[in-house]
C-alpha cells in the first residue's frame, strides 16, 4: 500500500512539473527578441566547416576550432572521427590537425591555455563508453596528445575552462545520471548542475551550484571564473579560490546564455545565448526543418552590477545557419560557428564607444604568423597516461 502511494505521489509531482514545463516553454516562445540595446550583425559564410561545437581564437591571428558531424551522428550515420582543427583568420584556410589520429574523438567544448613557450588545449570527448577529456599540446601546426582525464563524476560535461597546463574546471549541466533524472531536474526546482575542479590526480566538486549550467570561462590573472546558467537566464562571476556558494557578481539576461569565450584583449567575455529555448531544443532534434535564433552578447570588464555593462547584438535567422553555439573576435570580426552548420559564419561588429578604446588595441595581430606546413597528412605523436582520478 505504501509503495502504491509513493508511486502515485511521484506521478502527480512529475505530471505537475510537466505542466508547469509546458507552460513555461510557451512563454519562452513568446519573448523572444526583446533583448535592450540589441543590434543586428552583418554576417557572411567565411570558410566550411561542417559542425563547429566550439571555437577559440589564439594568439598571432589563429583559432582553434572542434567540429564533428552532428546531422550525421544525429541519423546515427557517423562512422567518422570529429576533427581538430587551426585556423588562419587572416588567409581564412585550416588544416586538420587530428589526421591520423587513432582513437575515437568526437569533441564538444574545449578550452585552452597559453604560456610564452608553450599551449595546451583541454578539450571533451563524447565517447561511445562515455565522456573523458583529452590533453593536448600545440606546437606550431602539430598537434600532441599528452594525456586522457576519466572520472565518474563526468555526468553531463556542459563547458570547460583550463587554469594551467596540467589543471582546468569543468561544468556539469546536470547531477543526475539518467534520462529521467535529468528530466526532473529540468522541470523540479532543484539545482544540481555543478562545476568539478579537475587536475591528474584528483578531481572535486567546487561548492556552486546551478539550475543547468553551460559554459564556464577562467580568467587566470584574475582568478575570476565566469559560469552561465542557462535555464536561470544568468552569468556569474566566481572568486575560483573561494568555498562558499555566492557570486561576487551577476548579470541577469533576457536571454538564456550558453557558451562563454574569454576575450582577452578587451578584458569581457562573449556569451553564444537563445532567445528562444524551445525553438533551440526543437532545433537540435530536427536541425534540418526547424531553425533557432541566435544572440551574441559581450559582456564589458566593468565594477558594476547594471545591465549597462552589457553589450547584445542580434543574429537572426539565416537560411543555412541557426543555433550559433560559440563565437570568437579577432581585430573587427566575429567568428560564429553553430554544431548543424557546414560552414563558419564572418561577421561584422561595430564596436561600441564605451569599449571601442580596449578592443582597438588589437588591431594587428600580435605573435609569430601562423606557417602552415604543406604537409597535411602528419600523424599526431601520442602519449597516451591513462588512470582513474582520485576523487577529493
Amino acid at each position: 500500500m505504501k509503495k502504491k502511494r509513493s508511486k502515485i505521489h511521484l506521478a502527480a509531482i512529475v505530471t505537475f512539473g510537466l505542466i508547469s514545463s509546458t507552460s513555461f516553454l510557451l512563454l519562452l516562445n513568446k519573448g523572444a527578441f526583446e533583448a535592450a540595446s540589441s543590434k543586428t550583425l552583418n554576417c557572411h559564410s567565411a570558410f566550411e566547416v561542417k559542425g563547429t561545437e566550439d571555437l577559440l581564437v589564439l594568439s598571432g591571428g589563429r583559432a582553434l576550432i572542434s567540429s564533428q558531424d552532428r546531422i550525421a551522428k544525429l541519423a546515427q550515420k557517423q562512422t567518422e572521427n570529429g576533427k581538430l582543427l587551426l585556423l588562419d583568420l587572416e588567409k581564412e584556410v585550416w588544416i586538420d590537425l587530428t589526421i591520423g589520429f587513432n582513437r575515437e574523438l568526437q569533441p564538444l567544448s574545449m578550452s585552452a591555455f597559453t604560456s610564452p613557450h608553450k599551449t595546451t588545449l583541454f578539450v571533451i570527448n563524447q565517447t561511445q563508453d562515455g565522456y573523458q577529456i583529452e590533453r593536448f599540446a600545440l606546437n606550431g601546426d602539430h598537434l600532441e596528445h599528452e594525456h586522457t582525464y576519466k572520472t565518474s563524476l563526468l555526468v553531463y560535461p556542459a563547458g570547460i575552462a583550463a587554469i594551467n597546463h596540467e589543471e582546468f574546471f569543468l561544468m556539469n549541466a546536470y547531477g543526475l545520471y539518467t534520462e529521467s533524472g535529468r528530466l526532473l531536474e529540468s522541470i523540479l526546482p532543484i539545482r544540481l548542475s555543478h562545476i568539478l575542479y579537475i587536475s591528474e590526480s584528483a578531481v572535486k566538486k567546487l561548492p556552486f551550484r546551478f539550475k543547468k549550467g553551460h559554459g564556464i570561462a577562467y580568467e587566470p590573472n584574475t582568478k575570476v571564473l565566469y559560469a552561465a546558467d542557462m535555464s536561470d537566464k544568468k552569468i556569474f562571476a566566481f572568486h575560483a579560490l573561494e568555498t562558499k556558494n555566492q557570486a561576487f557578481r551577476e548579470w541577469s539576461l533576457d536571454t538564456h546564455p550558453a557558451q562563454i569565450n574569454l576575450d582577452r584583449k578587451a578584458g569581457g567575455i562573449w556569451v553564444t545565448a537563445y532567445p528562444n529555448l524551445y525553438q533551440q531544443s526543437s532545433h537540435n532534434r530536427d536541425p534540418i526543418n526547424i531553425a533557432a535564433p541566435s544572440q551574441i552578447l559581450y559582456v564589458g570588464a566593468e565594477n558594476n552590477r547594471s545591465k549597462n555593462s552589457i553589450e547584445a547584438v542580434h543574429f537572426g535567422n539565416f537560411p543555412s545557419f541557426s543555433g550559433a553555439s560559440t563565437v570568437g573576435r579577432w581585430k573587427d570580426k566575429l567568428y560564429l560557428g553553430a554544431p548543424f552548420a557546414k560552414h563558419i559564419m564572418r561577421c561584422y561588429y561595430e564596436i561600441s564607444p564605451r569599449y571601442s578604446n580596449v578592443m582597438s588595441k588589437d588591431l594587428k595581430p600580435r605573435g609569430e604568423n601562423i606557417v602552415f606546413s604543406k604537409q597535411k597528412q602528419k600523424r599526431p605523436e601520442t602519449i597516451y597516461k591513462e588512470k582513474e582520478i582520485k576523487i577529493l
